[in-house]
């Protein structure tokens, strides 16, 4: 892995892919670079892919500060500037969909498209208490907790794609989590953000967004359900997923 010194730590990341396109994939909260490892060999035959593990996760630096929203996209800045990236295609996972929108606000030249895969905003009722459960359960972490939540998450997938979770998870210290996920229900009742960006949403079985509130925001949104599995879509039905976004690329 590559690394990068950013202004609130060191941040590892994967490059592949060589082309006139670049593409910026950010995991989830609790995530790696191995939850786009699929979506990173895809998306490597059409141009140059960067892959973080985003601060406090896997194998970069877990300063002790707040992880706020505004302090992933600040960092995400950082390291395409670095990589002398001025345009990129966007693609994020869950959490990693909501850092793209933040991007988006505070660089808006330097995404082309965003592609948001089951991203957090204007959460329903259930995915707000789910996270609200997680924060508690945070406080006081059991060892069950990373396998418990592999388990409500993926519905069916190999061992490779469950253990590849299960690791991430377990690598990313409790208080990182924690103040993700605290930080994450502030934002999301904010909801002070307008898109034009061309932008693809693609829900899984069951949204944590309906496209009612979603188009309320972006103006051109395109949306996208796949079937058959849980919120990390990309790693649990790639084919379905790439495909999708594959012919979003080519229209829009």
């Amino acid at each position: 892995m590559k690394t990068f010194h950013s202004k609130e730590g060191k941040i590892c990341y994967t490059a592949q892919g060589e082309g006139s396109s670049a593409f910026l994939l950010v995991h989830n909260s609790g995530g790696s670079h191995e939850m786009m490892d699929y979506s990173a060999a895809h998306f490597s035959k059409r141009g140059k892919v960067i892959v973080p593990d985003l601060l406090g996760h896997a194998a970069s630096d877990s300063p002790k500060v707040e992880y706020t929203l505004n302090l992933f996209a600040d960092s995400m800045i950082q390291l395409c500037k670095y990589e002398n990236l001025s345009r990129v295609i966007f693609i994020g996972l869950n959490y990693g969909a909501d850092i793209g929108i933040e991007i988006a606000k505070m660089a808006p030249s330097l995404i082309s498209h965003l592609i948001l895969i089951e991203p957090p905003i204007f959460m329903e009722p259930w995915i707000v208490k789910v996270v609200e459960q997680q924060i508690k359960d945070l406080a006081n972490p059991r060892e069950e907790w990373a396998q418990e939540t592999v388990n409500s998450v993926i519905l069916k997938a190999p061992d490779y794609e469950r253990e590849i979770s299960l690791k991430a998870l377990k690598l990313t210290p409790a208080f990182v989590k924690a103040s993700t996920f605290k930080h994450l229900l502030t934002w999301d009742k904010k909801h002070s953000f307008s898109c034009s960006l061309p932008t693809l949403m693609i829900q899984a079985s069951q949204p944590f967004c309906t496209e009612e509130k979603a188009r309320t925001v972006f103006s051109n949104l395109q949306v996208g359900r796949v079937v058959g599995s849980g919120p990390w879509v990309n790693l649990e039905v790639p084919i379905q997923a790439h495909s999708m976004i594959d012919r979003f690329l080519e229209i829009y």
